[in-house]
């Protein structure tokens, strides 16, 4: 009888130091996983969305643009830096001209109509800026709601 209770007292002892061991992993999961979170949201880049183009400014060359040449000659003075690619298309609704579009990879960087009266319309982007990780966490709070 005796070595019944005695095996059911070290039974209780060896549970409670289980419970306490188990709940201390738990806890260090979670703190090492929340701060792993939270250096993971600080960390990632951007990802540009909703992005749109806005007419930064009209200016006047005073010239004739006669071919797309001249009016990827007239563009480039408006714009800042180097570009890999540059393409040119005949599409505008405000007047007759070229499209040029300054591209870094496959971005547009920066878009410039050169029309053949003269006009120059220089275009901006405008982006909402959203992270991967907002993303991620707007994607659980509406699967919450749902």
């Amino acid at each position: 009888m005796l070595m019944v209770i005695d095996y059911e007292e070290r039974m209780k002892k060896w549970r409670i130091i289980y419970i306490i061991f188990i709940a201390l992993m738990i806890f260090v999961f979670f703190t090492i996983f929340s701060n792993a979170f939270e250096i993971i949201k600080q960390n990632t880049p951007f990802i540009l969305e909703n992005c749109k183009w806005y007419e930064k400014e009209i200016i006047s060359s005073g010239l004739e643009i006669s071919s797309h040449k001249l009016a990827l000659e007239e563009a480039k003075k408006y714009v800042k830096g180097n570009y890999s690619n540059i393409s040119i298309t005949e599409e505008f609704e405000k007047c007759i001209g070229w499209l040029v579009e300054f591209k870094n990879n496959f971005t547009v960087v920066e878009k410039i109509f050169v029309c053949k009266n003269g006009w120059i319309y220089i275009y901006e982007k405008k982006c909402e800026k959203k992270s991967f990780m907002e993303d991620i966490i707007e994607l659980f709070k509406t699967k919450k709601g749902e």
